[in-house]
């Protein structure tokens, strides 16, 4: 990895780090969550907030191009319905559950990756596609802990986040289908569908209370500052990475995503992180390895 950085073009470097930088702020995304949780928007009320202001503050630039939204075709209107999917499981599992272990279930996209890509794309089944569903599998199954029974998600927030890498492989089925420049088209999608879509589960599954005015108030300058300064850029940084630089590269910078919220959680939330957790990662790391190269090398 470290080679393939410092033989690319300036461009690619640059693109290179602003990806690895962005995906390691992703790793961080838990923090601001749990703030505006804190100020009494609950769970998928806290969704509701970042993805709706999100929306919102694109919606100017989305309304002069409404015409090429409208026709832009199943492709596009799907790559935002299950992106937008991701967002709001991704972040109902940070908010509620374990955050390195819903980010390590989200981390198994790339195994559903592959077995999407060989049914629905004409990717080969090759011994090297089996290493990585084997290995992404093992280390879920690790992370989960086996006590003495089938390993499962423990709670609604693990079953989220392991929902969350197979919509967001499912996207990206149908984003690696889209054909021309739709980028601001996809990331308003995704945003509007995780607005609704986490307005939809709130309302379903009220496990959280509705926020009152004086709590939306309350938090509406944290929401709208992080959603200007952090959510909108790094979302944006990495449509415009994968614009300029190969899956696999992106797969692998997105590691940094593991490595940030690792070290964020044990010393802000107190996560314990034992050696269970620690060969697991190892396990999915390596399975997101294999694929991205697999892909580099295609």
């Amino acid at each position: 990895m470290t080679m393939a950085l410092a033989t690319s073009s300036p461009s690619t470097s640059r693109a290179s780090a602003l990806v690895g930088l962005s995906a390691f702020v992703w790793g961080c995304w838990w923090i601001p969550l749990r703030r505006i949780d804190s100020y009494g928007l609950k769970g998928d009320w806290t969704s509701v907030a970042v993805l709706g202001t999100a929306a919102l503050c694109l919606a100017p630039f989305i309304l002069g191009r409404l015409d090429r939204l409208l026709g832009a075709g199943a492709m596009v209107w799907g790559t935002g319905l299950f992106f937008g999917a991701m967002f709001s499981t991704y972040q109902h599992g940070l908010i509620t559950g374990d955050v390195v272990r819903v980010t390590l279930l989200f981390y198994l996209a790339p195994v559903w990756g592959t077995v999407l890509g060989m049914v629905f794309l004409g990717a080969r089944f090759s011994l090297q596609r089996v290493v990585v569903i084997v290995l992404g599998f093992a280390g879920a199954a690790v992370v989960l802990d086996f006590d003495g029974g089938i390993p499962t998600p423990q709670g609604l927030g693990e079953w989220m986040g392991l929902a969350s890498g197979f919509v967001f492989a499912i996207g990206a089925t149908f984003a690696h289908k889209v054909v021309g420049d739709y980028e601001l088209e996809k990331v308003w999608l995704s945003l509007a569908f995780g607005t609704l879509l986490s307005i939809l589960f709130a309302l379903v599954n009220p496990v959280f209370p509705s926020p009152s005015t004086n709590q939306i108030l309350d938090a509406a300058p944290f929401t709208i500052g992080i959603v200007v300064v952090v959510l909108i850029p790094i979302t944006w940084t990495m449509v415009w990475g994968a614009q300029r630089l190969d899956p696999g590269r992106i797969s692998l910078l997105l590691m940094f995503e593991v490595v940030a919220a690792s070290i964020t959680s044990a010393l802000l939330a107190g996560e314990s992180y034992g050696i269970e957790k620690l060969i697991g990662t190892a396990m999915i790391l390596t399975a997101g390895a294999v694929e991205a190269l697999a892909e580099r090398k295609a």
